[in-house]
């Protein structure tokens, strides 16, 4: 597999969301998602490294309003995902403090045993970034998911012929 290189989330957005000082929720998180396999089940690990001075909204939002952070793999379904612990945040826009995630988080994704061992798997990440007096637009973003290959066909025996 690919060594996991962590990139913004700009990478998709375009040539505006690839400019650093053009406002984005995509330039302002950076993100890395990598699979691996348990004994049961298929564990998918997303980082964020959010920019300072920024924050995204945890998972629940705090108000239906707010767009939470969320990890989605197209067409598989997770047993159950695993959001951070989140912090409470005084905003400027909201009457009482919001639950946000700010530096560096994990969310923790589990699959079905097999679920994410095949190639291509990429991970939709939305993310909504504010600071304490404006936020961004909400934007999904596409990760390549990196550390779990599809197994290998065994190899037929010698004077074999496979169809």
């Amino acid at each position: 597999a690919a060594a996991p290189q962590a990139g913004s989330l700009a990478a998709a957005g375009g040539a505006r969301a690839a400019d650093p000082e053009w406002p984005t929720s995509a330039n302002r998180v950076k993100a890395m998602a990598v699979a691996s396999s348990g004994a049961t089940e298929d564990l998918l690990r997303v980082e964020l490294a959010i920019e300072r001075g920024w924050h995204v909204n945890a998972n629940p939002a705090t108000y239906a309003y707010l767009i939470p952070t969320e990890v989605v793999i197209e067409g598989i379904t997770p047993l159950r995902v695993r959001y951070p612990a989140s912090a409470r945040f005084a905003a400027r826009f909201v009457p009482e403090a919001i639950d946000v995630y700010k530096g560096r988080i994990a969310i923790e994704a589990f699959y079905a045993k097999g679920a994410l061992a095949r190639p291509g798997i990429t991970a939709q990440i939305r993310v909504q970034a504010c600071s304490d007096e404006v936020c961004l637009p909400p934007e999904t973003v596409a990760v390549p998911v990196f550390g779990m290959e599809a197994p290998q066909r065994a190899p037929s025996p010698p004077g074999t012929r496979t169809k």
